[in-house]
């Protein structure tokens, strides 16, 4: 068994990058703007992540996406993002972690999607 504090190490590791958080299509593609989830050198998020459960990393409230016509949504990603030469703030093309949902959803006219916080998490666990 893996003790309390190397998991929240790994945890509070995994934590670090995520920087933002973004809705992608049943191909992965990003489908809405990223919604920063940590502070950036001109930015202190609305949104963030929890970390006060052993092991997990979970949306600490709702975030309300807009989300334009004919759009699918079907699942969300974790970013990170970095301060390029200039001093500004740019969001890396990768994804971290994230998961799709087990329906897709797809807007037939522009509107909001709500990623809930609750059930959006990550759980660590070492093998």
């Amino acid at each position: 068994m893996i003790d309390t504090a190397t998991l929240n190490g790994a945890r509070d590791s995994i934590n670090s990058d995520f920087q933002g958080i973004v809705l992608v299509d049943s191909l992965g593609t990003e489908v809405s703007d990223v919604i920063p989830t940590s502070s950036t050198p001109d930015f202190t998020p609305t949104y963030v992540w929890d970390t006060t459960t052993d092991g997990r990393i979970q949306l600490a409230q709702d975030v309300p996406f807009s989300i334009a016509a004919g759009v699918e949504v079907a699942g969300w990603r974790a970013k990170s993002g970095t301060t390029d030469f200039g001093g500004n703030w740019q969001w890396d093309t990768g994804f971290i972690l994230g998961e799709d949902f087990n329906t897709s959803v797809t807007f037939s006219s522009a509107g909001e999607f709500t990623l809930e916080g609750t059930p959006t998490y990550i759980q660590i666990s070492l093998v």
